[in-house]
């Protein structure tokens, strides 16, 4: 690289110091005295929210979520482990893992030995059963996990980058469970990089690079003099299975301070890339996979290394996902001193990255991106050695919706946006401020017809949505362009994840089917004289008057005779426990005079099963009133149902 394009690489890295989705918030989950160096994450006690943990202190702490203010050591490693190994205050790294097969996430960990902790099922109040894996690797910088043998199980990798005082030095290996990992039998370690891994072993990576079907195990390490014939990337490939012999392939040797690698396809050519980083030097870069290579009757590409950010000091921990939820992989990494920065790297799909900041004077050990905060994006856990805590950065995805498309107007003195999805007529209004957490209500058919609820809503600061599936009776077709909806309006408008739904007559078709597709994310239901059963309507096969000719529309979109009709399930009165189970709150809205929709036919039939489940429904019943008009005069009642909704579901994931 010649002088001036180092020099413009620079100051284009120095211009896109830009947080790209927003300003990441940083929480601070611990501040202690030593070092922190494994961060995980996982919603150990199973109520919704994700709890936090890492090692000091002489053990394990885990955190509870969602404000992570109360811990608890769960094990104390002077009492736990009576071996040959003398302990440390903390692990130098950990990951998550079902050891016992019985649900919930394990803990993994490295101190001066490889061990386990079986989370129990109360794991704030309960010890965690320490158990040893194997003692007599030393020096594991990294644990990871991967099916290595391909028996459906996850195994364990670990190195033994040491060498003295253990019998595999400088080498890599698999850890196969016991068939019965409680039993403290031990458990079967094969040596795969048998004292060919020298140097400084840092963190490894696992993935099929070479597409032959069988999982190959990527290894960083740095060098120097107390390190030597370190400074390599490498990846160590499979013979004809896991327990035969793999070869080391250099990807190279000229890498100052070599620690991180990770598999990905990072340009979306359908080949398996490398990105890598300099932790205890300086860069991050990736290696890009070209296929070009046919040895032996095997494919076998060749990389190209190119440099991401070759400025970047000690990015010792590194991450590969998709942080701005637009279908490619993303970097992730922070500096291991206390001065620290914390980037992620936005690609854009073919591998090329932007460089945005997470947050300064921050170091890291460890690094995992994980959904925090339970609003469906990826957020970032560090584990700061130096700094000697626990911190992660928010995602500010959800705070920086994007603006909604189209044709802008006013609808009724609000700021309506139309425009086509799927080529479906869609709609979208504003509240003049929105509410917090950006709560919508979202009308199926008739669209304008008895708005008073939607307006009330409205100036409370929800936001009103449409999306036209006219003559789609709520068929599948119906519910996959509502999907389509859906994830438009949340993942990149940033409206709330639960949908208050709101149907009149045959509107009841889709928000039904949509709801019992998508039961988590169904705030509350409010249905106004709907079709539950379209044998009632528009089959006319009861009380209801039918249309003949609607009626041969909705047995072609689904596909049926009407012979299929009579036996068809796929219907808004039969399989109701996902909703019963998320306990989500149904309101009826019927005149019992209704000749087009009985009541008896569509509701009363839903509601007897609802109940049945033991979930809420409230009906309320019109005298003397037909399926005109809908709604109620004084919308209070329907409104005070949403709300309370709200209220009560709004902020749970």
């Amino acid at each position: 690289m010649t002088k001036n394009a180092t020099l413009f690489l620079f100051a284009s890295l120095l211009l896109s110091q830009l947080t790209g989705l927003g300003e990441w918030e940083k929480h601070v989950i611990v501040q202690g005295k030593e070092s922190m160096n494994v961060a995980v994450a996982s919603d150990f006690d199973k109520d919704g929210h994700i709890d936090a943990m890492t090692s000091f202190g002489g053990g394990v702490t885990v955190f509870r979520g969602p404000d992570w203010k109360q811990s608890r050591q769960v094990t104390e490693f002077k009492e736990a482990y009576k071996g040959k190994r003398t302990v440390r205050p903390g692990c130098i790294h950990g990951c998550l893992l079902d050891v016992d097969g019985d649900g919930d996430q394990d803990f993994v960990g490295s101190n001066q030995m490889v061990f386990w902790l079986e989370c129990p099922q109360k794991p704030f109040e309960q010890d965690w059963t320490f158990r040893v894996i194997d003692d007599e690797i030393l020096g594991t910088h990294c644990l990871i996990t991967g099916d290595v043998d391909l028996d459906g199980k996850l195994d364990l990798i670990a190195n033994s980058g040491r060498t003295e005082n253990t019998p595999f030095p400088n080498s890599i290996v698999w850890l196969q469970a016991p068939a019965d990992p409680k039993s403290g039998n031990p458990w079967t370690r094969h040596v795969f990089a048998d004292k060919d891994a020298p140097g400084g072993s840092h963190y490894m990576g696992i993935g099929d690079v070479n597409q032959d079907g069988l999982p190959d195990v990527a290894c960083g390490a740095k060098g120097g003099e107390k390190f030597p014939e370190g400074e390599w990337f490498a990846f160590w490939k499979q013979g004809k299975d896991a327990k035969s012999s793999w070869k080391k392939r250099i990807l190279s040797d000229k890498q100052p301070g070599a620690s991180n690698i990770l598999p990905g396809d990072l340009d979306g050519d359908g080949l398996v890339d490398y990105l890598a980083s300099r932790g205890h030097g300086k860069g991050v870069l990736w290696f890009k996979a070209e296929a070009n290579s046919i040895k032996g009757g095997k494919f076998s590409p060749d990389f190209k290394p190119i440099e991401i950010d070759p400025a970047i000091e000690r990015p010792h921990s590194l991450a590969l996902a998709d942080m701005d939820k637009d279908g490619d992989l993303d970097a992730t990494t922070c500096g291991s001193l206390v001065n620290g920065e914390a980037v992620w790297y936005e690609n854009n799909g073919k591998g090329k990255f932007t460089r945005h900041l997470l947050g300064k004077n921050q170091g890291s050990y460890d690094l995992r991106t994980a959904d925090m905060d339970g609003d469906k994006d990826l957020d970032v856990l560090i584990a700061g050695h130096h700094n000697a805590n626990l911190v992660w950065y928010e995602n500010p995805l959800k705070k920086s919706p994007k603006p909604f498309p189209g044709k802008q107007s006013s609808w009724k003195g609000f700021a309506m946006n139309e425009f086509k999805l799927g080529n479906r007529n869609c709609r979208v209004v504003q509240p003049k401020k929105a509410a917090p957490g950006r709560p919508w209500i979202w009308r199926a058919r008739f669209w304008g017809h008895e708005p008073q609820t939607d307006l009330a809503l409205l100036e409370k600061g929800w936001h009103l949505t449409y999306s036209d599936v006219g003559n789609l009776f709520g068929a599948p077709q119906a519910v996959a362009l509502w999907d389509n909806f859906y994830g438009k309006m949340t993942n990149e408008h940033g409206l709330a994840e639960k949908v208050a739904l709101e149907g009149m007559s045959r509107g009841g078709l889709i928000i039904y089917n949509w709801a019992k597709k998508n039961p988590e994310e169904t705030l509350c239901i409010y249905a106004d004289a709907p079709v539950l059963h379209f044998e009632s309507w528009p089959g006319g096969k009861g009380k209801g008057k039918g249309s003949k000719g609607t009626w041969e529309k909705c047995l072609q979109v689904y596909g049926l005779t009407e012979n299929q009709a009579k036996t068809f399930r796929g219907l808004p009165l039969y399989g109701l426990e996902g909703l019963a189970k998320e306990k989500v709150p149904l309101l009826h809205v019927v005149g019992q005079a209704d000749t087009v929709v009985p009541v008896e036919e569509n509701t009363d039939l839903l509601e007897k099963s609802y109940k049945s489940l033991g979930a809420s429904i409230k009906v309320i019943r019109k005298e003397g009133v037909g399926h005109h008009p809908h709604s109620l005069k004084n919308p209070k009642p329907i409104v005070s149902f949403v709300l309370d909704a709200w209220k009560r579901r709004g902020g749970k994931k």
